[in-house]
């Protein structure tokens, strides 16, 4: 189980990390400003008036979940998860594993504000988020004990 509590950075786990930083930013939608782009940012003020913030029930639910679907595939691994990992998008829409995990928890697809043009790659040693309109990429967890 994953506490929700926790902050992403002190995840024991890849795993763990990478649910809390997405139940951080759908706790916290005011993360993407969209301060670049003024029409992002009119459509996102208006988004958030309009939003459904989970609740800490849907966000465990949705965290829960999440975290089954991410260890089942690093545990599985192969030759895609060992050498790309798991990736967790919103671009446009959320990546499958996001939309089930949100789906199970009741959330409102459509009015759930998630972070827009965000891309992650969970790794059993690395969670990586990367901002696809700046190309930015930042390294949000790293197993300590790898080195």
């Amino acid at each position: 189980m994953v506490d929700i509590r926790e902050h992403h950075e002190d995840a024991s786990s890849a795993t763990d990390a990478a649910v809390l930083w997405w139940v951080d930013s759908l706790r916290n939608p005011d993360r993407n400003s969209g301060e670049d782009n003024p029409n992002l940012v009119r459509i996102l003020k208006e988004a958030r008036y309009a939003a459904d913030i989970p609740t800490d029930a849907q966000l465990e639910l949705f965290a829960n979940t999440l975290a089954e679907q991410v260890n089942e595939l690093l545990e599985a691994g192969g030759a895609i998860v060992n050498e790309f990992g798991v990736d967790l998008t919103v671009s446009h829409r959320p990546s499958l594993y996001l939309f089930r995990a949100g789906r199970e928890a009741g959330f409102s697809i459509r009015t759930t504000v998630w972070q827009w043009e965000i891309q992650m790659i969970v790794k059993k040693g690395e969670v990586t988020v990367r901002d696809l309109r700046h190309d930015v990429t930042e390294v949000v967890w790293r197993d300590s004990s790898s080195g």
